[in-house]
């Protein structure tokens, strides 16, 4: 076998919507060996795993090694007939003629998966950068006056606060470093069990495995925890997380890319730092700024969140929509894409040319019912309950017809800003729209869609009932439009 090809060892049938740590490599072969460029998948359900170069069925030349904790060990001659290859300081800038580029290499041989504080030092220092620095400058001023008027004012004494230093003390890193670690021992219990229910959160049987979460799962979690209360969205959590590359987000908002232990770790506390870091200079230890902010968040939102389900994916509807298909239909208005595009799909403007799912898709007289499931490997498939004969004209005429999504015209533009609104509290206030220009993630699609799906569906059926009790005379008059004439 020679060319591009997948290889997984150790499979086995999964069907179940929880993702499984698998042993696979994809990359380039040569008469069935690992020769050239690669992904070596190592099996590990937090995520180690080998990119880079093989040669002769041996990892061999430039590669990134990612160990269990997130550290990362790369080099443009990482390895040397499968083994690692000493690192010396001519390594540092590291380019890789066949086109894969690295940064800078670490230091060698650091390798410890136990090392729970890894990339913990860039959380503290974006902690301390969002200082706010007018508060501190106006001190400064304060007492650069005190000082040079001593004589003039005796009483007077210097704030607590000195000269601003750009250059972060090490000392408070340090502290901060050692409050976090500890603060995360204290909770260590707890985020394993939060990891793991939320692995297997739409489950129906036990499993044999240690299993994955993936990023669908994590937006649950945030929803359950009543994060949109708080002013912060979805999409603004995938930035902040995509802002450091080395968290290793290949997609910031792909709704089925695993998310690790320690990218768990890391999402939690990129959210407290957000929510409830101080923005001024903490004051004598034991006050720290990023260790108060995660515990703050822990007590207050994530434990009493985790312990309710809210929304429609939990309560069934995630695992009977075919996943897949939906996420198409909500990259084809764009990804991320904001809720007054949702509703111009439903409601296009006749002034404007906008392309609609209804343009993309045609209704089907028969449609086929399902569940999404892990059968082999880590990629979900819909399988059906009952399965047509399947043909060549079956599957051509499968192709062009598709099963119409957006049919929601006789819900009223009014009734589905309410249910932005049940999602997003700042969207309305006082029943006045304040914002639709906020962009959503596919889960948060997901829980419009079928909210909007539920509310059509029980429309339909009121309209059916009150015609049939009038003989066929329908006595419902058509809605009017409902949203501001500006929003289009």
């Amino acid at each position: 076998m020679s060319g591009n090809g997948t290889y997984i060892w150790d499979t086995f049938c999964n069907n179940t919507l929880s993702q499984p740590p698998v042993i696979m490599y994809r990359g380039q072969w040569l008469r069935g060996q690992r020769h050239g460029c690669g992904l070596l998948q190592l099996g590990l359900s937090l995520g180690a795993h080998y990119t880079g170069e093989f040669k002769h069925n041996q990892k061999h030349g430039a590669g990134i090694l990612v160990s269990n904790n997130g550290f990362i060990l790369k080099s443009k001659q990482l390895f040397q007939d499968g083994n690692l290859d000493a690192m010396n300081a001519e390594n540092t800038d590291i380019t890789n003629a066949k086109g894969i580029k690295y940064d800078q290499t670490v230091e060698p041989y650091k390798f410890d998966i136990i090392d729970n504080s890894v990339g913990f030092r860039y959380h503290v220092k974006q902690a301390i950068k969002n200082i706010d620095k007018q508060q501190q400058i106006r001190l400064a001023m304060i007492n650069k006056f005190i000082e040079s008027n001593k004589k003039l004012y005796d009483n007077l004494r210097l704030s607590d606060c000195g000269e601003i230093d750009e250059n972060i003390p090490a000392d408070l890193i340090e502290f901060e470093l050692r409050a976090l670690d500890n603060s995360l021992r204290c909770y260590e219990s707890d985020l394993k069990r939060i990891y793991y229910k939320y692995c297997t959160l739409c489950n129906s049987k036990k499993i044999n495995f240690t299993p994955i979460l993936i990023r669908l799962y994590l937006w649950q979690m945030y929803y359950d925890c009543n994060i949109h209360e708080k002013g912060l969205t979805l999409v603004q959590i995938d930035n902040i997380f995509a802002q450091n590359p080395r968290w290793l987000a290949s997609s910031p908002h792909d709704p089925f890319e695993p998310v690790y232990y320690w990218q768990f770790i890391h999402s939690l506390i990129s959210v407290a730092n957000k929510l409830y870091a101080k923005r001024a200079l903490p004051g004598l230890k034991p006050d720290t700024i990023l260790a108060n902010a995660f515990r703050k968040f822990m007590d207050k939102d994530i434990l009493p969140g985790v312990t309710q389900q809210k929304g429609h994916f939990t309560n069934g509807y995630g695992v009977f929509m075919p996943l897949k298909p939906l996420y198409k239909l909500y990259q084809s208005l764009g990804e991320p894409h904001t809720l007054l595009t949702f509703i111009r799909a439903v409601h296009p403007p006749s002034h404007l040319k906008v392309k609609t799912p209804n343009d993309l898709y045609v209704e089907s007289d028969n449609p086929r019912f399902g569940q999404n499931t892990y059968i082999f490997g880590n990629e979900i498939t819909y399988v059906l309950d009952s399965y047509e004969e399947i043909t060549i004209q079956n599957m051509k005429k499968q192709k062009k017809i598709g099963l119409k999504l957006f049919n929601f015209n006789n819900l009223p533009c009014t009734s589905i800003i309410a249910i932005f609104s049940r999602i997003f509290p700042k969207v309305c206030e006082e029943q006045k729209i304040i914002n639709l220009n906020i962009e959503i993630t596919f889960f948060e699609f997901f829980e419009i869609f079928i909210a909007c799906a539920l509310k059509s569906v029980s429309l339909r059926e009121l309209s059916v009932a009150e015609q049939s009790s009038t003989k066929g005379v329908s006595t419902i008059p058509t809605a009017p439009p409902q949203t501001p004439t500006e929003y289009y």
